[in-house]
């Protein structure tokens, strides 16, 4: 049976859903839902493009014993690939290259954005007002101006009406699939972007044992395409590993992950019972 017709014939309320205590075993688990090889060429895929340094941040921090390699720049290759871009007026990847960088090499960011910094704040709020970029747009914002994070509100950027309605903590009363059936892969961004800026309010939703499934499905049908879908795999790996966070912070260093431990590794192991004979 195909993905879509496995996500159109799913009957899920995601006015149900709960991401606070997500049942054990059926989140995403990097390890098990992808396969060594998998990561091996994700890994060879894209570590030396700069234009996926944000997503290489987070499937970092998902698969660190991955990600151990990653070529830094040398010289000055990556100030003139910056470069080229303002000289196309290329703003919204001048941002989001940007951020990707400070958190793979932050102790090369503050040379190269010292003087750049005012010139990308304003160049990024107007990506903002022009209304064509969404929040993972507002996060690289974040990410690169953490002290001005109370100008980059979610007001900043146009969503989906069911984002909105999330937003203001009520219910949606369409079943998912009619939801996410339209450009799936950019409405699950989102919702990864909307756990990341407000994390408040993502506590109040939920996904489900069959929801996951869908979404592993898909995966799996994405990574049975090989290196020719590798962009369309890490952006959904980095997703589904936002969605599992038990905890999203966007700080100084940027976006940061922590993941839920396994049952086996927060149980306490039982103590032996000694009997005396």
């Amino acid at each position: 049976m195909s993905i879509e017709k496995r996500i159109d014939r799913q009957e899920l309320n995601i006015k149900e859903l709960n991401l606070e205590q997500p049942q054990a075993g059926v989140e995403f688990d990097p390890k098990r839902d992808v396969s060594e090889r998998d990561w091996e060429l994700l890994s060879q895929t894209i570590s030396d493009n700069p234009a996926f340094y944000g997503m290489l941040a987070v499937l970092r921090q998902v698969r660190p014993d991955k990600f151990t390699h990653i070529p830094v720049p040398e010289g000055d290759i990556f100030k003139r690939r910056i470069q080229g871009l303002i000289d196309e007026n290329l703003w919204y990847s001048v941002v989001t290259e940007y951020a990707g960088f400070k958190q793979l090499f932050p102790d090369k960011f503050e040379p190269l954005t010292f003087r750049t910094a005012p010139k990308l704040w304003r160049k990024g709020n107007e990506q903002l007002a022009s209304g064509d970029v969404g929040p993972g747009f507002l996060i690289d914002m974040r990410v690169l101006f953490p002290d001005r994070a109370g100008e980059l509100s979610l007001d900043k950027i146009p969503t989906d009406p069911w984002l909105e309605t999330l937003a203001k903590g009520e219910p949606i009363n369409e079943p998912l699939q009619q939801v996410m059936a339209d450009d799936f892969s950019l409405k699950l961004a989102y919702f990864a972007a909307f756990k990341a800026l407000l994390p408040d309010d993502a506590k109040k939703l939920k996904v489900d044992c069959q929801t996951w499934e869908i979404w592993r499905s898909h995966l799996k049908f994405l990574l049975a395409q090989g290196k020719t879908k590798s962009v369309d795999q890490a952006g959904m790996i980095r997703d589904l590993a936002m969605i599992a966070a038990q905890e999203i912070k966007i700080t100084e260093q940027g976006l940061e992950l922590v993941m839920p431990k396994k049952q086996s590794e927060t149980a306490t192991p039982p103590t032996p019972e000694i009997k005396n004979f």
